[in-house]
């Protein structure tokens, strides 16, 4: 009998441990759970916005970590921009406006970074052509001085010098290909802000002029050989070092009869022909004798444009940063300050910026606080001549 009891003991402890679920069960049922649960969470939760996340990081786009030998136009654009006279048929892409799937992006883009209640209002300068100041050739209208009145002072923002702080100006590059955000710049920087025009731009006219009587004073920019030409190829009129000082100056002409009203040249990539004793000797030389004011980029650190410059008396302007190479808020507020800093040391600075929504976003947050900070932001033509030559 009590053997039979120990069988049915046996028996018992044997199905109850049967019943029992095992450790590896038990942790297979936690994982089925969670996944379910996830399942379940991303079925209810909303997506973020691509607004949300236009507001966290900059677009690709805007990303340029390289140094300034960077074209401002494709080559296909530059390549499209033959004559102004007659342009051949375009893309929307190949003459630099807006593609039509970005137009939306763009614009938003801008809006958002840009509209402020407190935009300044708009301030005109002096009517641009001045008819005594333009040199009529068959190749389009020419800057030239007349009667010791020269284009660089005569189109400039009229400025009272003060001197009680040091003086900070901001050059962005780059306008007219893109014409919702060269409109944002336009309309919402502070006018004490000046542009660089791509010469390849259409309407540019019209746009600089629109520049001008919101108050900005204009450049143009010239498009210079870089170090990795033909690689990295500013476009068809860029002077290059492996021209004639004639080749070069018709196509210095060309850049400067685009359109009128401008202050001065700003170079477009040439760390190669900058660095050029020989090739930057006659430019520098023709626009002294044109009156217009060249700002050295210093896409190289071997430039020798503002040493020339100062030698020859042609007015000059110095790019003492590039504030957005790297084109995040954080990267673009550094490089003011430290424009802050070098203005502080010398009395005057100028930085160089690109037209991306972030830099525009950010130069406009950082200049409503200068003043209060002790430094004055003057257009270009206010640090002419007034930077150290190093």
């Amino acid at each position: 009998m009590s053997k039979f009891r120990e069988v049915r003991q046996e028996n018992k402890a044997a199905a109850e441990q049967r019943a029992r679920p095992s450790a590896l069960q038990v942790a297979w049922l936690v994982v089925l759970v969670a996944f379910a649960g996830l399942l379940l969470w991303l079925t209810l939760a909303e997506p973020p916005t691509t607004t949300a996340i236009a507001e966290t990081q900059p677009p690709v786009a805007q990303i340029d970590p390289a140094p300034a030998d960077k074209p401002t136009a494709t080559k296909q654009t530059a390549e499209a921009a033959q004559s102004p006279a007659q342009p051949p048929a375009q893309t929307a892409v190949q003459k630099g406006e807006d593609k039509p799937s970005d137009k939306a992006a763009d614009k938003k883009a801008a809006d958002a970074a840009l509209q402020r209640p407190d935009a300044p209002a708009s301030i005109v300068l002096t009517p641009a052509p001045i008819a005594e100041l333009v040199d009529t050739t068959p190749n389009g209208p020419l800057p030239k001085i007349t009667a010791g009145r020269e284009p660089w002072q005569a189109y400039a923002r009229p400025y009272t010098d003060t001197g009680a702080k040091p003086r900070i100006a901001i050059v962005i590059s780059g306008l007219g290909l893109n014409k919702s955000l060269t409109d944002a710049a336009i309309q919402n920087l502070p006018p004490t802000v000046s542009f660089a025009f791509s010469p390849y731009a259409e309407q540019l006219t019209d746009r600089l002029a629109a520049a001008r009587t919101a108050g900005h004073e204009a450049l143009l920019m010239v498009p210079m050989e870089p170090h990795n030409y033909p690689k990295n190829d500013p476009g068809p009129h860029s002077l290059l070092t492996t021209l004639s000082a004639a080749d070069n100056m018709k196509r210095l002409h060309w850049v400067l009869s685009r359109t009128t009203g401008y202050v001065g040249l700003l170079n477009d990539m040439g760390s190669r022909f900058t660095a050029s004793e020989e090739a930057m000797t006659p430019v520098l030389q023709e626009l002294k004798d044109r009156g217009i004011l060249f700002m050295d980029a210093r896409t190289s650190q071997y430039s020798v444009g503002a040493k020339l410059a100062r030698n020859l008396r042609t007015p000059r302007a110095i790019n003492n940063r590039y504030i957005d190479n790297t084109a995040t808020e954080e990267d673009i507020a550094q490089r003011l300050q430290e424009l802050e800093s070098l203005a502080k040391a010398y009395g005057a600075a100028a930085g160089v910026g690109r037209l991306y929504p972030v830099t525009l976003r950010t130069v406009a947050t950082w200049a409503e606080g200068l003043s209060a900070r002790g430094f004055e932001l003057v257009p270009l033509t206010a640090v002419a001549n007034r930077q150290p030559v190093r």
